[in-house]
């Protein structure tokens, strides 16, 4: 009887086997790949990096990053009423000296390699704040499109750091201790990126006349290099412009 009983098993896994291979031949080594790739991609067993990737648009990219600008302004608000309001209490505001702008001496000397980042999102006064968000507004949505949210970030913060670094190189060339802060570097980089894909797409330069982007953005990043080279930037970083 148990001699029957194991042929009778062996005969069913056989004809089993012909059945599953017939139907969808697969070697072992196929299905452990299939395996591997469902689990990779089961919402539940992705990394939370995958996950949140997902979860990256154009919406909550840009508004994250106006309100991230936004937080950090009233930072400094609070920090320049402190040193007003209590007179003599100004470490709120040498804290964001030291970790919200960028400059050679407290990025290098001192070791703030953090500052150069965080810079790229400090704006201490209401016009730069909003010069910059709405550049970032009307230009960020049309490069979302063309890159992808997450690349859009990755674009975001390595012109950010490029910017830095031109920035203090030109601090240490010239042996300056003003420090820089402000988007305005990130947002040069979105614009660039802009014209470069829609050349002829028209902007309203000063809101009403109607350019070329190639030549509006084109302009102004002359401009900025011609002001950098002619020692003309007056208080604006016009280096962080265009590094």
């Amino acid at each position: 009887q148990t001699s029957l009983t194991a042929s009778l098993r062996a005969s069913l896994n056989t004809a089993r086997r012909k059945w599953v291979d017939t139907v969808t031949p697969q070697t072992e080594s196929t299905l452990r790949a299939i395996r591997s790739t469902w689990y990779k991609t089961t919402p539940a067993h992705r990394p939370w990096y995958k996950r949140f990737e997902q979860r990256l648009n154009e919406d909550n990219v840009i508004w994250g990053i106006i309100g991230v600008n936004v937080a950090v302004f009233l930072m400094w608000q609070y920090a320049d009423s402190v040193a007003k309001t209590r007179r003599g209490t100004t470490e709120y505001l040498r804290f964001m000296y030291e970790n919200f702008t960028v400059g050679w001496r407290h990025v290098i000397k001192e070791g703030r390699p953090w500052a150069a980042l965080l810079a790229n999102f400090s704006h201490k006064e209401i016009w730069h704040l909003a010069l910059n968000m709405i550049v970032l507004y009307s230009f960020g949505p049309a490069v979302i499109s063309i890159v992808g949210p997450r690349h859009f970030i990755e674009l975001y913060l390595v012109c950010g750091i490029a910017s830095s670094c031109v920035s203090m190189l030109r601090g240490y060339l010239t042996n300056s201790q003003r420090p820089s802060l402000g988007a305005s570097g990130c947002v040069t980089g979105t614009t660039i990126v802009f014209a470069a894909t829609y050349p002829t797409a028209t902007v309203n330069l000063f809101m009403f006349l109607p350019v070329p982007a190639a030549l509006a953005i084109g302009g102004f990043f002359l401009y900025d290099v011609y002001r950098s080279m002619s020692g003309r930037s007056g208080s604006v970083d016009t280096f962080g412009h265009i590094g």
